[in-house]
C-alpha cells in the first residue's frame, strides 16, 4: 500500500518524486504496463465476440475507491484527506437490516466541492473508462449522490456517522450531457428518501427491484412486481443475498405463504424458477437472476454477506452444471414472456 511507503514525497505523489521513481523502477512500470496491454487486448477480443453473438455486458461501478488505490494516491485532491494524504472522514451506511451497527466501508469520502470545481473531471473519465469497458454501468450506492453517510477516521463502526449532503443534480447533469447516449443502471436500494426518488427519476435511469424483498414485510412492497413501472431492472436477488433456494429455506412463515401464493410457487417447477418466472413475467424493461437462483442452490452458494470480511466472493460455477436441459429451461421461460428480445 502506498500509505506504508516510506518516502514521504513520493507517498504524496510529489511531481519530482514521481519522476525520480519513474526512471528507478522503469523495468516494473513497463512490465506492469505491457501486463495491462495484455488485459485490454484479450477483453477487447472477448467483448467483440459477444458482440457478434449479440450478448451485452453490464459492468459495475462502485460509488467508491478504495483508499490505497492509485486513484487516491494520485488525485488527493478530490478526496476528503489531510495534509499526510489519510482520510478525515470514511464511508459506510448506518444501521439496518443487516448490521446493527452499521456497515463501515473505510473508504476515503469525495471532496464535492473540489469536484465540481472541475466540473467533475475526475468521475466522468472513470465513467468513461468504464463505458469503454461495458455496455452498460450500475452505479452502486447511487443514494450516496443525494446524501452520504460520513464516519469519522478511526471508528470501529459505521454507528457514529451523519448524513452529508451529495453533488444530486449537479453531478447527474454533468454525467448525461457528456455521455448523453450510456446506458446506466442505479443502484437504488437501502435507506430512500424522497430527495433519492426524486433524483433517481431525474436522472432518467432505470432502478433496482428486488423480488425477495417484495415478501419481506420489513421493506416496502414497491418491489412486488405488480407495483413496478417498466423504467426498472428486477432482480430475484442481488450479490448481497441469499440465493432463492436458500431464501425458502429460511424466510418466516408468513413470507414464504405470501411468495407461495403470490407467485403460484410449486415443487413441480420448482420454487427457484417460479421467482426467475415471476421476474421474467413482470413489466420491469430488464430481468437479472443470479446464476445460482437458475441452478436452484440452496447451500454454499451466497457471493456476498454484507457488513463482513471474509469468505465472500469465493463462489464459482462448477464444470457440467450448465446442462442442456436447463439451456432449454431457460430458452422456454424467455421465449414465454418475449424476453430473448
Amino acid at each position: 500500500s502506498w500509505l506504508a511507503w516510506e518516502d514521504r514525497a513520493i507517498r504524496l505523489h510529489k511531481p519530482k518524486a514521481v519522476d525520480k521513481y519513474m526512471k528507478e523502477l522503469s523495468n516494473e512500470v513497463d512490465y506492469y504496463s505491457f501486463i495491462q496491454f495484455l488485459f485490454y487486448k484479450q477483453f477487447r477480443a472477448f467483448k467483440s465476440y459477444l458482440k457478434s453473438i449479440d450478448i451485452k455486458l453490464i459492468g459495475d461501478l462502485p460509488l467508491y475507491v478504495s483508499m490505497d488505490s492509485s486513484d487516491v494516491w494520485a488525485n488527493s485532491k478530490v478526496f476528503q484527506l489531510n495534509y499526510n494524504h489519510k482520510p478525515k472522514r470514511v464511508s459506510g451506511v448506518p444501521p439496518d437490516h443487516f448490521s446493527s451497527t452499521g456497515q463501515l466501508w473505510g473508504n476515503p469520502l469525495y471532496n464535492w466541492k473540489k469536484q465540481k470545481s472541475d466540473n467533475y473531471s475526475w468521475w466522468l473519465k472513470r465513467i468513461e473508462s468504464n463505458l469503454n469497458l461495458f455496455d452498460v454501468i450500475r452505479i452502486d450506492h447511487f443514494r450516496g449522490l443525494n446524501s452520504y453517510w460520513s464516519v469519522p477516521y478511526g471508528e470501529t463502526n459505521a454507528i457514529n456517522g451523519c448524513w452529508k449532503k451529495g453533488p444530486d443534480k449537479d453531478f447527474i447533469d454533468a454525467v448525461n450531457m457528456n455521455f448523453p447516449n450510456a446506458k446506466i443502471i442505479a443502484e437504488d436500494l437501502g435507506l430512500l428518501t424522497e430527495g433519492v426518488n426524486e433524483l433517481l427519476k431525474y436522472s432518467g435511469y432505470p432502478g433496482m427491484r428486488i423480488l425477495q424483498y417484495g415478501f419481506d414485510k420489513k421493506e416496502e412492497d414497491y418491489h412486488l412486481p405488480h407495483r413496478y413501472i417498466k423504467n426498472c431492472v428486477c432482480y430475484t436477488g442481488t450479490h448481497d443475498n441469499m440465493a432463492i433456494g436458500e431464501w425458502v429455506k429460511e424466510a418466516d412463515i408468513n413470507s414464504l405463504n405470501y411468495a407461495k401464493s403470490y407467485l403460484g410457487l410449486t415443487a413441480k417447477e420448482g420454487y427457484h424458477m417460479g421467482f426467475i418466472r415471476g421476474g421474467m413475467s413482470s413489466s420491469a424493461d430488464l430481468f437479472i437472476a443470479q446464476m445460482q437462483d437458475y441452478l436452484g442452490l440452496s447451500s454454499n452458494c451466497r457471493m456476498n454477506v454484507p457488513g463482513t470480511w471474509e469468505n465472500n466472493w469465493k463462489w464459482r460455477l462448477l464444470k457440467g452444471e450448465l446442462t442442456d436441459e436447463l439451456s432449454d429451461n431457460i430458452l422456454a421461460y424467455t421465449d414465454l414472456y418475449d424476453r430473448n428480445r
